[in-house]
């Protein structure tokens, strides 16, 4: 390792992790079957996993994974990157609290297709987790539109 070397978080893992599983399901660029699904995502969640939106729709995870199920395939030109990743833990409770953003591009899902969201995670310590960690509450926010405009989405 050289001297400049940056080490990852745990939290970092996991959400860069996850968010590259995204793009291959949406891309159609991993096998479409229910078990590499289950192992992907699901087994990372809570059962009463739930999300807030950056348009404030709550989602609880049985919904979201019947969606994203369904969903393997339907965006080609799809790509996420993730920057800022922060991660702090929540006193001596087995909890992680997490922020990044994660910048979309060619998301047709969502207007518009290249956006960037700041999103808070609560996680969970869980050795059963492919990462150490298991996913509880997720809130996302948009970031300011003038900060988006300025990026270049070059990644």
């Amino acid at each position: 390792m050289s001297a400049g070397a940056v080490i990852a978080t745990p939290a970092e893992i996991e959400i860069i992790d996850l968010h590259r599983f995204f793009v291959q399901w949406f891309r159609g660029a991993c096998e479409d079957s229910d078990r590499l699904f289950e192992h992907r995502l699901v087994s990372r969640f809570a059962s009463d996993f739930q999300i807030i939106t950056p348009g404030g729709a709550l989602f609880e995870g049985a919904a979201l994974w019947s969606a994203m199920r369904s969903a393997w395939g339907s965006n080609p030109d799809f790509k996420i990157e993730i920057r800022e990743v922060r991660e702090r833990r929540v006193s001596t409770a087995r909890l992680v609290i997490a922020s990044y953003e994660e910048w979309q591009k060619n998301a047709l899902e969502s207007t518009p297709a290249n956006n960037a969201r700041l999103s808070s995670a609560l996680l969970e310590l869980d050795d059963r987790a492919p990462h150490g960690l298991r996913w509880l509450h997720l809130h996302e926010t948009w970031l300011p539109a003038n900060r988006v405009a300025a990026d270049l989405f070059a990644f």
